[in-house]
């Protein structure tokens, strides 16, 4: 089998106080779309990588909690979501269902000059999460 063909990406929080780049394949990513209550209330479409390809360009003497307004936990407490304290957009966060990735809205991408990646998106029951992810 090939291997994937990479590209690095930009993502970022509207106000632009806090930017991160990750890589995905630069053809083909597959998106989420979620029913879960937290998810449909934000209308959240979403990309999932590995941590190892996410990356934050922070400002030079900022740290990510100076730039933090809320953790957001619930539940089993894995998934994990900081909002921004300026404009309280959610760019990026780690899932309940990857625990070692980044799961990344794919309204705050900046995909570039030149082709984006074609973009499926695929629906998951969050409403039944237990039952949809054992599937």
């Amino acid at each position: 089998m090939a291997q994937e063909e990479k590209k690095k990406y930009s993502v970022r929080r509207h106000c632009g106080n806090v930017k991160g780049s990750f890589y995905c394949n630069q053809h083909n990513v597959v998106a989420w779309n979620c029913n879960c209550s937290d998810f449909l209330m934000q209308a959240n479409v979403h990309i999932i990588i590995s941590q190892q390809h996410f990356s934050l360009d922070l400002e030079d003497g900022k740290t990510l909690q100076d730039l933090i307004t809320i953790l957001y936990e619930w539940g089993t407490k894995v998934a994990r979501r900081h909002f921004c304290k300026t404009c309280m957009i959610l760019p990026w966060y780690r899932p309940r269902s990857n625990p070692d990735g980044i799961a990344i809205t794919l309204n705050c991408i900046d995909w570039g000059e030149g082709e984006k990646p074609r973009v499926e998106t695929k629906f998951f029951d969050g409403i039944h999460w237990e039952e949809s992810f054992a599937a």
